[in-house]
């Protein structure tokens, strides 16, 4: 039972860009595990929304990285660095829902574990949108989009 009410529906379009980070710990090779296991995951669970497209892995902001590293009762092993792996999103659905379904596919489905998650919404007719768009390149119409 919750205090608080559910979350309200978000809904998405073609034209806007959804995106999911996770960030992880791993090695290089850990991480290219993770990403080849991710994308397996994803091709049946986004093949209804639409399309989308995987980045990273990319370090971690300095700042996010000395925030974990003085929450964490012990360092890191030797080769492990706090990871983002991005996706981004474009199709129809709900940010809600879908954030929800992600997170439930990649713990309780995959087995993936990340230490974070955050999402971000960059609505058609944006500055923000725009910016998005450069950096998930596969999910333009064409060149100039």
């Amino acid at each position: 039972m919750w205090d608080s009410e559910p979350d309200l529906p978000w809904p998405f379009h073609d034209t806007d860009i959804v995106e999911y980070v996770f960030r992880i710990y791993a090695t290089d090779a850990g991480a290219v595990e993770y990403i080849a296991a991710l994308r397996a995951l994803l091709a049946d669970a986004l093949a209804d929304i639409g399309r989308w497209q995987i980045l990273g892995p990319s370090p971690a902001s300095e700042a996010a990285a000395k925030l974990s590293e003085e929450h964490r009762p012990e360092p890191l092993p030797a080769g492990t660095h706090l990871l983002d792996v991005s996706i981004g999103i474009r199709g129809e659905g709900d940010h809600t829902t879908l954030g929800d379904s992600l997170v439930h596919l990649l713990q309780e489905v995959g087995g993936l574990r990340f230490d974070y998650m955050f999402s971000a919404f960059y609505p058609a007719g944006t500055e923000s949108r725009e910016k998005a768009m450069r950096r998930y390149q596969a999910l333009a119409d064409s060149p100039d989009q």
